[in-house]
């Protein structure tokens, strides 16, 4: 009878085998949550991470971008090739306005700086005049289509005349056939 109370005695014990068995599945799974979510948050970060990348590409090469056309403008100011004329406010219209003009009279272009001039209204652009000194006749020596302050550029004008006065009024857009004297917003000094 002895053996019969022990039989029974052991089957009524806890089964550790089974109790370690449900300890290591469950572990097991959460183990695997774990790790998902885990692989998620990885996977977040290496999204930003990459977008973070095509950004600072973007930067990059526009910052290089931005380094070469520097370069060219510092030739270009540099340059023995190149007259520089310095206009100046007009003390009625623009008085702390300025703007310097880079020409080249072998081959008939110019460069203007126009970082001086106050942003032109959106109907309006600026024009280059060269005048001669005797008749004051002007002739249009282009148009600066847009001013963006943000930038430092220096605007290229082709078929440039040989400047004797230079000036640089506000005019409608597309320009006019003769300059608005009332709107000279720099002039050479002479």
């Amino acid at each position: 009878m002895t053996n019969n109370t022990s039989t029974v005695n052991q089957k009524h014990g806890p089964n550790w085998t089974a109790i370690l068995g449900w300890a290591v599945a469950i572990l097991c799974i959460a183990g695997i949550f774990w790790m998902q979510k885990q692989k998620n948050e990885l996977e977040e970060t290496i999204q930003t991470v990459n977008t973070e990348n095509v950004v600072l590409k973007s930067e990059k090469n526009t910052a290089e971008s931005q380094l070469a056309s520097n370069s060219e403008m510092l030739n270009i100011l540099r340059s023995k090739d190149f007259q520089t004329f310095t206009l100046i406010g007009n003390q009625a219209v623009a008085p702390q306005a300025f703007s310097k003009i880079y020409w080249n009279k072998k081959e008939k272009l110019a460069y203007v700086d126009v970082f001086g001039l106050p942003a032109p209204p959106l109907d309006k652009v600026y024009q280059v005049w060269s005048l001669k000194k005797d008749s004051f006749l002007p002739t249009n020596a282009g148009l600066i289509p847009e001013v963006d302050k943000a930038k430092s550029e220096l605007y290229q004008l082709d078929n440039f005349p040989e400047p004797e006065i230079l000036c640089i009024t506000l005019e409608n857009k597309g320009g006019s056939k003769s300059p608005s004297m009332s709107q000279i917003y720099v002039m050479d000094p002479m």
